[in-house]
């Protein structure tokens, strides 16, 4: 495990309960203390490809964010649904898909059964770019999401402009604060939303925990990276990364990780999560927060987890 404590700095679907975006007045009705209580958990799955990730928070209320392409061209059958069964999991309260050509192969049957109704569902066109909200005790800052005008950028990596509806670039990208304690993630953005997120809201781009572009691939603007001055990068998979060998993204990331570490800043440690396997971060707050990896992910329980 690893701890982190004296450090200081300073993360939504379709349509199901969408309203609850346009209202921020109107809070679930709270349940019983979790065993949790007081603690956010983050986990990051080692999916075959693409990326997954479970928030448990404070309240006990749970969100997954994206789910690993299990039904994809790439795709295996992901870990997450057996861990959400270790851990009694039965019903997302939350349910949000970070861009949009992972809405088609992300859920399969089984994560269906854990979506009704009741379930709070967002995709990449439900968040207005650059809005704030409270969810669960946390706050949140969504920078980047639906936005046609950086679609339209040709990335360079391609030489045709990607369609509206399949975009990267319309990846919902956030912070996610609690605490003290800042989470930051970005679907599969490019460059274009981070240099706009660091031009707009500079204040707000340094966190503690970067979980970058799933596999990596997309290439990261420098300056918005180093102003982010991260503890704990996380990269979603690595098997695109040995797939396609050294492409952009990843050899920038690797470089710049070496420049924080030289630079005897705070940055700590950089891993790929079918390395490490899932990773299990839990925060009370910016001065007090661990993470560890779960090897073996078909194994592992965490004993707060279970509803």
């Amino acid at each position: 495990m690893r701890r982190i404590v004296g450090l200081f700095i300073g993360l939504v679907i379709v349509t199901g309960a969408a309203a609850a975006w346009e209202d921020d007045t109107s809070p679930l009705t709270p349940d019983p203390p979790p065993p949790s209580q007081g603690v956010l958990t983050i986990i990051n799955f080692a999916v075959d490809t693409g990326e997954a990730t479970l928030f448990i928070f404070p309240t006990g209320k749970n969100m997954l964010f994206d789910s690993g392409d299990a039904n994809c061209k790439h795709g295996k059958p992901s870990n997450l649904i057996d861990f959400l069964d270790r851990h009694e999991i039965t019903h997302l309260d939350y349910y949000a898909e970070t861009h949009p050509h992972h809405t088609e192969c992300e859920r399969n049957g089984q994560l269906n059964s854990l979506i009704d109704n009741k379930t709070v569902q967002w995709d990449y066109k439900s968040i207005p770019i650059g809005t704030s909200k409270e969810i669960e005790g946390t706050n949140w800052f969504f920078y980047n999401g639906y936005d046609l005008e950086l679609n339209a950028i040709v990335p360079p990596w391609t030489e045709e402009k990607y369609d509206s509806d399949v975009s990267n670039y319309n990846s919902i990208s956030a912070t996610v604060e609690y605490n003290g304690f800042v989470y930051s993630f970005s679907g599969d953005e490019g460059p274009p939303s981070q240099i706009r997120f660091l031009k707009n809201h500079p204040n707000r781009v340094r966190a503690h925990m970067r979980l970058t572009a799933h596999h990596s691939w997309t290439p990261v603007h420098k300056p918005f990276f180093m102003k982010m001055d991260p503890v704990f990068v996380v990269v979603s998979n690595g098997v695109m990364i040995r797939k396609w060998g050294d492409d952009p993204g990843w050899t920038q990331l690797i470089s710049m990780t070496n420049e924080l570490r030289a630079d005897n800043k705070r940055f700590k440690e950089f891993v790929v999560t079918d390395e490490v396997g899932n990773i299990i971060t839990k925060i009370k707050g910016a001065n007090d927060w661990d993470y560890k990896f779960c090897e073996n992910w078909q194994t592992c329980v965490i004993d707060h987890l279970k509803q």
